[in-house]
């Protein structure tokens, strides 16, 4: 029992010291690998992903993105951000609830929305949920409080932002707006921001 302590233990330091290496990283406007990246194919393996540990939670699971969205991203961080995203939901949606994902261009930008039916979030705790360590009072016991700043550094890397609302119908919903891909033919790496 207490090496499976000390192992869980390690494992929490691990993705907390990986979580903060990306967050240095991402503030220090390092070059990183961009391409042409269809977002509507990373949302889809990821959905395909969390679908049956949805479904054993008995949470529906609804994925809507009729059209392919590309964007300039570097495919590690944006799925990330999208797994960091339908985590927290899973966290906290009750069994029998349902999580809603869309994804559509509108402009110059690719729209990403995640709602659940769970809670929300305090209204007191929602102007801080992007803070680095910030742990909600309803936070389960896992989590490290650093996967929304994750998400909000990925998005602002990437041309856009993150921006969370509770719903009036219960639950909270989460968008995150990045820049379309424009063609640049004379660069194969762009800086993050």
């Amino acid at each position: 029992a207490a090496l499976g302590g000390a192992h869980r233990e390690a494992l929490a330091l691990c993705r907390i010291a990986d979580e903060l290496l990306m967050l240095s990283r991402l503030n220090g406007e390092v070059m990183v690998d961009r391409h042409k990246l269809n977002l509507r194919a990373l949302l889809s393996e990821i959905a395909g992903t969390v679908g049956p540990l949805a479904q054993a939670r008995e949470i529906k699971l609804s994925v809507s993105a009729p059209e392919d969205v590309f964007v300039n991203g570097n495919e590690g961080h944006l799925r990330r951000l999208i797994v960091n995203l339908l985590d927290n939901a899973l966290k906290f949606t009750p069994a029998g609830g349902s999580i809603d994902v869309s994804l559509k261009s509108d402009a110059n930008r690719a729209v990403l929305r995640v709602a659940d039916t769970g809670e929300g979030i305090h209204p007191a705790e929602l102007p801080h949920i992007f803070d680095r360590f910030f742990r909600g009072s309803g936070s389960p016991g896992e989590g490290s409080g650093l996967g929304l700043s994750l998400c909000r550094e990925i998005a602002r890397a990437h041309g856009g932002e993150i921006a969370a609302a509770n719903l009036p119908s219960g639950g909270s919903a989460f968008v995150v707006t990045l820049a379309l891909f424009h063609e640049d033919p004379n660069r194969a790496t762009v800086p993050l921001r």
